[in-house]
């Protein structure tokens, strides 16, 4: 499968179940579960074939009986643009419309249950699974992020933002959650869940990121920051 933006494209790998959605028919589901995994930048071994060999979820899937799709990156390095406006404003094109697109797809040629629609990624991944889960809040109903930054982190005018990535940048819970807000103008409805893990000794994605994304989140959702 082929998602194309403008001149580029972004290449879809798209893992179909054998197993007659064994998943959906123990859980009482008569439709299929879809999960949208995202791969880290090419420096990281990032490829969706590096993706789709290194984690288990094309297995989980054939085990289970539901579908995933590996997206690859169209920009240089293979990672994805997770900073300029298009890319964080629902609908607005880019890697993120393109991405979405795919799912689209996917629900409506695999009899895919609009309920169970999930994203996950790591690094460069699991900034765009904050993004998606940010601008396309319609789309996913959960999302897990693996040593990613929080939504709208990394916004500006290069692919890499060394301020956000090392240092990182820290802001209140409120605009935190306002960047999250502005991706989808006056969406009402409701958001997906969101888990969030970082290694406290990465080296490329301070650990700081993972406090900044809770005050996001928690504000999102209008939780507490203290766990219960």
């Amino acid at each position: 499968m082929v998602i194309r933006r403008s001149s580029e494209q972004i290449n879809i790998k798209l893992t179909k179940s054998t197993s007659n959605d064994t998943e959906g028919r123990r859980s009482g589901h008569a439709r299929t579960l879809l999960l949208l995994s995202l791969l880290q930048c090419t420096i990281a071994g990032g490829t969706a074939q590096a993706y789709f060999t290194g984690t288990q979820y094309a297995n989980l899937a054939d085990q289970r009986g539901f579908l995933v799709i590996y997206p690859d990156a169209p920009d240089s390095g293979n990672c994805w643009d997770v900073h300029t406006n298009a890319m964080l404003t629902h609908n607005a094109g880019g890697d993120t419309l393109g991405i979405v697109s795919a799912v689209r797809y996917a629900n409506s040629t695999y009899n895919v249950d609009p309920n169970r629609v999930f994203a996950t990624g790591t690094s460069s991944g699991a900034m765009m699974t904050n993004v998606l889960a940010g601008a396309y809040p319609d789309v996913f109903k959960a999302c897990s992020a693996f040593a990613g930054v929080p939504y709208g982190c990394f916004a500006g005018p290069d692919m890499w933002n060394s301020a956000c990535a090392s240092e990182p940048l820290s802001k209140t819970a409120q605009q935190w959650g306002d960047l999250v807000r502005t991706g989808y103008p006056g969406y009402s409805g409701t958001r997906p869940k969101m888990q969030i893990w970082q290694g406290t000794l990465d080296t490329t994605l301070n650990y700081n990121n993972f406090a900044e994304g809770i005050k996001q989140w928690t504000n999102v959702f209008d939780y507490s920051t203290n766990p219960t």
